[in-house]
């Protein structure tokens, strides 16, 4: 019968004394570690903020002064040019213009949008193959999708007018951006085409992750489509609906680069939103500081447009609570 030796000197256990500085130590390398990623980050919000401060604060100042006849700013004037907005008949017309194209180009747009994104989120063959070319139309830049829409919209030879001929559906050729209401409408259409494949595949990403279990659920208890659209689908991917709502707002109430490729504002200021008034005055009249001022009145809109959106998503997350 063999008996092992206890070790001379045993280990040491931490007490119950040790305990609180063993902690404060685990604290202390947290705190660390959250000023060193915060450290990281420093560089990065320095370039943000010198990128994106400067033009605005230099916006601000140039709203806030009169121009010269060089179109240089040269006297302070205050409100003036945000007071002098609500006199210009163009900038009253260019409002309700943003709205309608807004309204036109989000509603419809996000109802296309979802139900392209059901249709894509059901198995069949070349399913993968559809969403890689959904893509093209968003990925196209802005130039090219005007340039493409204006030959297609051009009166004399546009494809457009030749399909119609040859299927009977009209008699003759119609000049689709010659009337204020025609080319708007036909501006939103071109803004909707490039915009639509972007949201569809947003709201396809939320589609699948809603669980097969609630799916079957449903149709245990009997639900047809529009039951489980309404009680499964539109629940589970609010936040992402919301957020596509969101995005395509902030980009409508922006548009510029079809406006100007496809009618460059006309005819008769019909296609000239807030956007494209603001560089109309700014870099065809030399009007800097009212054109920044609308700039800024777009940046207002745009900022209360989110926040409005943030709440939405934000209230039912606090009444669940």
């Amino acid at each position: 019968m063999s008996f092992q030796a206890e070790p001379e000197f045993p280990a040491a256990r931490p007490t119950d004394a040790d305990r609180p500085r063993a902690n404060v130590s685990a604290a202390r390398r947290r705190r660390l570690d959250q000023w060193f990623g915060a450290g990281l980050t420093v560089p990065a919000l320095l370039v943000i903020t010198s990128v994106f401060a400067f033009p605005v604060c230099y916006a601000v100042w140039l709203s806030l002064h009169s121009n010269s006849v060089e179109g240089l700013p040269t006297q302070f004037v205050g409100f003036g040019n945000y007071v002098a907005l609500f006199h210009d008949g163009v900038f009253i017309g260019s409002v309700g213009r943003t709205l309608y194209f807004t309204v036109v180009t989000v509603i419809p747009g996000i109802a296309l949008a979802l139900g392209l994104a059901m249709l894509l989120n059901r198995q069949f063959r070349g399913r993968a193959v559809a969403c890689v070319l959904m893509l093209v139309p968003w990925a196209t830049p802005e130039v090219s999708t005007g340039i493409t829409w204006h030959l297609i919209y051009n009166p004399a030879y546009g494809i457009l007018n030749v399909v119609l001929l040859k299927l009977g559906i009209v008699n003759h050729n119609i000049s689709w951006t010659g009337t204020q209401n025609l080319a708007l409408n036909c501006v939103a259409f071109a803004q909707l085409w490039a915009l639509i494949p972007f949201m569809a595949l947003v709201l396809l990403a939320a589609l699948q992750r809603v669980p097969l279990s609630l799916y079957r659920a449903a149709r245990v208890d009997g639900a047809g489509s529009l039951s489980r659209f309404r009680h499964v689908i539109l629940p589970t991917i609010r936040y992402p609906l919301v957020f596509a709502f969101l995005v395509q707002t902030m980009w409508s109430l922006r548009v510029f680069g079809v406006i100007y490729v496809i009618t460059s504002g006309g005819p008769a200021n019909g296609t000239t939103t807030l956007n494209y008034y603001a560089f109309e005055q700014s870099f065809e009249y030399l009007n800097f500081g009212t054109g920044s001022s609308i700039a800024i009145v777009v940046a207002v809109a745009t900022l209360f447009t989110t926040l409005g959106y943030l709440v939405l998503m934000i209230q039912p997350r606090s009444k669940a609570k």
